[in-house]
């Protein structure tokens, strides 16, 4: 059932089998064992691991750089279009 499940959306089932098959010819073609085949794929999730969470951090970063760039140049009583008198609420028509 979770194999059919899997194969239903082909381009993800197909990259599991093709990901199963290298692993697999690791295994066959340079006697790679079950053992050091685990530490490897370990450490390239651990690496992984560290390189979303580097993005993440540099992505916050940049969000709170951003917002407080913006804060210094429209400061909250000096909005664009607050000296024109221009609002950015939504008018209400007069009848």
């Amino acid at each position: 059932m979770l194999l059919r499940k899997l194969l239903k959306n082909r381009g993800l089932g197909m990259n599991l089998l093709a990901s199963l098959c290298l692993l697999a010819l690791f295994i066959y073609t340079w006697d790679l064992d079950m053992g050091e085949l685990g530490r490897r794929l370990l450490a390239i999730l651990l690496a992984l691991v560290i390189l979303v969470a580097a993005a993440a951090c540099i992505g916050w970063c940049l969000y709170r750089f951003r917002r407080r760039t913006q804060q210094d140049i429209y400061p909250a009583d000096d909005t664009p279009g607050h000296e024109r008198g221009i609002s950015t609420d939504r008018k209400q028509k007069d009848d």
